[in-house]
């Protein structure tokens, strides 16, 4: 019987990682009118643009919004170095086409890879917990209108930075909340409820993985 070594990897501050993130965001269609379904958000690289100019942070995006149900059965959710070495050099993860349907309201998510150090993995930390600057967020808000053929000013869009895709729970409770307020304030209709993740499809996704040389060339 041959015993299989296993090597282990040092991991240092300096060490480059992957960490599974995802955008929430979620879409309130104007007055007599439904809401774009969950297609191409923009050009990948366009969120991958806006992550580094505005904040320095190296971010792989997803080519499409996908569906919360949608994005608990997706396996590659739980191999994050898999995602950048198969596509980083294409900076766009395609997201494979879901089941839903489009309607007056959705909420989904854009998954992300984060390729840092753990060092500037709390830059992710500071964005998660300040939110985006009046510049940046609308800047943002245009790429994801254009993105996915809102119109400004009748449909809403709302969103938050990229969190780790571990507390997606929470990010769509927070999610949630901003929405009815902002429905409320508006005189709009409250949507229902925001679905919910089960834990048993979160529970495999790692905090991240080492990326290996391959997958760190410019």
């Amino acid at each position: 019987m041959v015993k299989k070594i296993r090597r282990r990897v040092e991991i240092t501050s300096e060490t480059l990682m992957a960490f599974p993130m995802v955008l929430p965001l979620a879409v309130v269609a104007g007055e007599g009118r439904k809401a774009a379904p969950f297609g191409s958000v923009s050009p990948s690289w366009r969120l991958t643009d806006f992550f580094d100019e505005h904040f320095g942070l190296s971010i792989l995006a997803g080519n499409r919004a996908m569906d919360v149900r949608d994005y608990a059965a997706w396996d590659l959710k739980n191999r994050p170095s898999e995602v950048v070495n198969t596509h980083g050099e294409a900076r766009s993860i395609p997201i494979p086409e879901g089941n839903a349907s489009p309607a007056d309201f959705r909420v989904g998510i854009v998954p992300c890879v984060a390729v840092l150090t753990r060092d500037k993995k709390k830059e992710f930390a500071r964005l998660a917990e300040e939110g985006f600057d009046e510049v940046s967020g609308t800047v943002l808000k245009r790429i994801l209108e254009e993105g996915m053929g809102l119109v400004p000013g009748l449909d809403l869009v709302f969103f938050l930075p990229p969190i780790h895709a571990r507390v997606l729970d929470k990010a769509l409770a927070h999610l949630e909340a901003v929405v009815h307020d902002a429905c409320r304030g508006a005189g709009r209709p409250v949507p229902g409820p925001f679905p919910s993740v089960p834990q048993a499809a979160m529970r495999d996704i790692p905090e991240g993985e080492v990326v290996r040389p391959s997958a760190s060339k410019s």
